[in-house]
């Protein structure tokens, strides 16, 4: 899939993303806070969405193992900035079977995890975004997670295609 975000900055974009109604947590707001949004220069990317089952990862791994695995296969991170447009143009994402929302110790169910680098070996510290649609809510969260996390085979990701 073919991406494109336009110049912009972070009052620009927090105003994009309050008047479709994405919804944030905390994580994702501590995100948001940072430099990089302070300007955003427009970018044309190649994304690809997959599980880890379709990388062929053949049991469950932390987030570093899996973006090595990513990256042996031609896959790459996305800059941060980007993972709140792909919320903006994921619309028609599927449902959650669940609205539980966080404290799972998993990816909750049909999240969407934006491989982006990891910022900080803070375990505390947000890893990312993930996007996720809970009832008719689209969501932009961020979350944080430790080596000791495993993804799971169906844990979808989305990355970079070099």
């Amino acid at each position: 899939m073919k991406f494109h975000i336009f110049n912009t900055n972070r009052e620009q974009l927090l105003k994009e993303l309050k008047s479709r109604n994405i919804k944030l947590n905390k994580y994702a707001e501590i995100l948001l806070s940072r430099d990089e949004f302070n300007r955003i220069d427009e970018m044309k990317l190649n994304i690809i969405e997959t599980s880890l089952n379709e990388l062929n990862i053949k049991e469950p791994t932390n987030l570093k193992a899996v973006y090595m695995e990513a990256k042996q296969k031609g896959l790459g991170l996305l800059p941060l900035v980007v993972a709140p447009f792909i919320r903006l143009g994921y619309k028609d994402q599927n449902s959650s079977l669940n609205n539980v929302l966080s404290g799972q110790k998993k990816s909750p169910d049909g999240a969407i995890n934006i491989a982006t680098p990891i910022l900080s070996q803070d375990d505390y510290y947000p890893k990312g975004f993930y996007i996720r649609k809970v009832e008719n809510d689209l969501w932009l969260r961020g979350y944080i997670c430790d080596d000791m996390h495993l993804f799971q085979l169906e844990d979808r990701f989305i990355f970079a295609v070099k």
